[in-house]
């Protein structure tokens, strides 16, 4: 049975709204002492359990305090979880509740990650982000520039580009210099690599092994009232494709409207009544996944009671697979998603635990590793 959210779940949220408190000596979640400049690194995939495993090639990172880490919110996705970073609130707040979505107002399924403009992702997103009324610097890809999940999320920000990671981590202490700001500095790059080769790579550890030597030249040349905090989005679990679950061997794309949410946590919009794929579905599953109800969902306080105000947006039925597995449909899924070997999305510890390095002025250690 599928256990009650902790009360930990989705306090990615508190990042952003301490940092801002911190510049003003102010009380805030995370207990951040007064400081002159934050930079705060978003690692996408770089969950606690992902950086414990490969700690030998990020000794910057590992041989810091990260032990009281936080919880990413489901699900355990880029969108719910930067979007509640940018916000301060839960997913169910922000309405950025998963990667994809069917919305049965106007029957189109959105992909809120990179399937829509700046200004079409605003039917969705129902809270300002706090880069609207704070001083910020976005730096990010310069694939990004025009992304309408970036622009919206970071609506307000100054926005910086660098094509490297050690091109973004110099933007940083550049920037590190002007008082009253936070810097938030985006590394997508860990995600990517894990989801095409896994987590468990030997390219995915030599990418961690150039972040934390980029965190390292970082905080050699930033001032000592500087603030620095590393956290992630999610954590990374690889699945083999021996282990996906197929619902084309059982649903039609006519009966199967949409299959929206990540391949970790499908959600599942059916043409008529999903009764009849309920019964379907059980047993037929058997360990593989939990079959949830919207309801279920409800109750178990993975989805928010702000989402009832969204009943459109609402899957019929949530799956959620069992560590090491994943959800398709090949009638449905994109031929790249199949080959994913990287995954996220679920109720794991390794995907819901993640990383908050204190670092810089947030932290009294001095040993950095060249």
């Amino acid at each position: 049975m599928l256990p009650a959210s902790p009360d930990s779940l989705g306090d990615i949220r508190h990042v952003l709204p301490s940092a801002f408190a911190s510049l003003n000596g102010l009380a805030n979640p995370l207990n951040l002492p007064k400081t002159d400049h934050v930079i705060v690194v978003m690692v996408d995939g770089l969950g606690r359990n992902n950086l414990s495993a490969r700690s030998s090639v990020a000794p910057n990172l590992s041989t810091q305090p990260f032990t009281t880490g936080l919880t990413a919110a489901f699900p355990s996705s880029t969108v719910a979880n930067i979007t509640s970073l940018a916000t301060g609130v839960t997913p169910s707040q922000h309405g950025l509740f998963g990667y994809r979505i069917f919305d049965r107002a106007i029957g189109v399924e959105n992909n809120l990650l990179t399937g829509m403009d700046k200004y079409s992702i605003l039917d969705y997103l129902k809270q300002e982000p706090l880069s609207s009324t704070h001083r910020m610097n976005a730096i990010t890809l310069p694939a990004y520039a025009e992304s309408g999940f970036t622009r919206a999320t970071m609506h307000g920000a100054t926005h910086h580009f660098g094509a490297s990671i050690a091109d973004r981590f110099k933007l940083a202490a550049e920037l590190a210099r002007e008082p009253g700001v936070v810097s938030y500095l985006y590394v997508p790059e860990l995600d990517q690599c894990a989801h095409s080769m896994g987590w468990q790579s030997q390219t995915w550890a030599e990418l961690l092994a150039d972040l934390d030597a980029a965190i390292g030249r970082l905080l050699r040349n930033i001032g000592e009232h500087v603030g620095v905090l590393v956290v992630a989005d999610h954590g990374i679990v690889d699945v083999d494709a021996t282990d996906h679950i197929y619902l084309d061997e059982i649903f039609s794309t006519d009966e199967l409207l949409s299959l929206g949410g990540d391949p970790r946590s499908a959600y599942l919009y059916f043409a008529g009544d999903s009764s009849d794929a309920t019964r379907r579905l059980t047993g037929w599953l058997g360990a593989r996944a939990e079959l949830l109800t919207a309801d279920e969902m409800f109750d178990a306080a993975f989805f928010g009671e702000e989402l009832r105000d969204e009943p459109d947006l609402l899957p019929d039925l949530v799956l959620l697979a069992a560590e090491g597995h994943a959800v398709y449909h090949r009638g449905l899924s994109k031929a790249a998603s199949l080959r994913m070997v990287g995954q996220h999305g679920g109720l794991s510890n390794m995907e819901l635990e993640i990383p908050l390095v204190r670092l810089g002025a947030y932290s009294s250690s001095s040993d950095l590793v060249p």
